[in-house]
């Protein structure tokens, strides 16, 4: 875990130098670090939650002096143990219960390079806990005991499309319980999937920075058609509003302006392959859209007529089928 930590180290630093926009100022109820291990050989017979000796599993926070996270997250050691599998769902428990309840909002971000030593005993638990703390789970990966599990596999579509990424370079196999874990904890609480392989530290930063939102957006209130909000973050930063990728969510920039919440209207596409063609403009019944080998022009109907998509030309309301037009046969 040497250059995960390493990568995490810079990218809290990044954050407190105000080089990440979303995360320049102190999270509202302060940041946390716990950490985790495995101090005992698989198949120990100690019970959930084990004692652990404390240099095991050490917790700071909260604290809203990021500062002060960099330097504890600094003096982490990797301590000697054993390699596969881990008391990970611990260590989250170890940051949960110094999170107040109703905390909507708060995101745990979790690195690992295996798999978890104690799902069975302590998923169910901590889903609960996750859902009256009101924080969601995003687990970044660095590889996993045995075989490593492809999330889409056993995941709904929608949410695997919007909200895993998978970088790996190696296939993924079924059927590993511990690894589908971490999956079904995220999915259940909201979080995004992050997979890569095992890297430098400055390539894993990169992959930080490039695909996670370290930090919050400036406002909790949801930007789009409510109750969902935009889906992506081309049609949320569109209208000007602040898309958090680690939770898959539009928010919007600020509690003082007005915040969109209105569908996104995409336009015709004007297609290389358009000779010439006119298409509706779907915000404008009297308006329509000219293509031309890829090149497109927004034009006027003449005054009294509105676009007519049967024929594609301008027609009279009486003439034109619904919506624009009042044609009923």
């Amino acid at each position: 875990m040497i250059s995960e930590i390493s990568a995490v180290k810079q990218w809290m630093q990044n954050c407190v130098s105000g080089s990440y926009a979303t995360c320049a100022s102190a999270s509202t109820g302060g940041w946390i670090v716990s950490t985790f291990n495995d101090p005992y050989p698989s198949g120990s017979s100690t019970p959930y939650p084990p004692t652990f000796p404390s240099s095991f599993f050490t917790r700071f926070g909260p604290s809203t002096d990021a500062s002060a996270v960099v330097d504890f997250i600094d003096d982490i050691a990797v301590h000697s143990g054993y390699d596969c599998p881990e008391y990970a769902f611990f260590g989250n428990k170890n940051a949960l219960d110094v999170i107040p309840d109703d905390n909507g909002g708060c995101k745990i971000f979790f690195f690992s390079d295996a798999t978890a030593k104690d799902p069975s005993s302590a998923l169910a638990p901590l889903i609960t806990q996750f859902a009256a703390k009101g924080c969601s789970f995003i687990p970044v990966l660095t590889g996993c005991c045995h075989r490593c599990e492809d999330p889409c596999a056993s995941l709904d579509s929608t949410y695997c499309h919007e909200h895993v990424v998978d970088d790996r370079s190696f296939g993924s196999s079924s059927g590993g319980f511990e690894e589908r874990a971490y999956y079904d904890l995220a999915y259940v609480t909201g979080g995004s999937i992050y997979l890569t392989d095992k890297a430098s530290a400055d390539d894993l930063l990169k992959f930080l920075e490039d695909k996670i939102t370290l930090g919050f957006c400036p406002t909790t209130s949801i930007a789009g058609p409510l109750p969902e909000g935009y889906t992506s973050k081309t049609d949320c930063e569109s209208t000007g509003s602040c898309w958090d990728s680690s939770v898959g969510k539009c928010y919007c920039s600020s509690a003082n302006e007005t915040c969109s919440h209105h569908p996104i209207v995409q336009k015709p596409k004007c297609l290389v392959t358009d000779v010439h063609t006119f298409k509706a403009d779907p915000e404008d019944c009297t308006r329509y859209y000219e293509c031309a080998s890829g090149r497109q022009w927004n034009r006027p109907c003449a005054p009294g007529t509105v676009f007519d998509p049967a024929v594609g030309v301008c027609n009279h309301p009486y003439l034109t089928a619904p919506p624009c037009g009042t044609k009923t046969d």
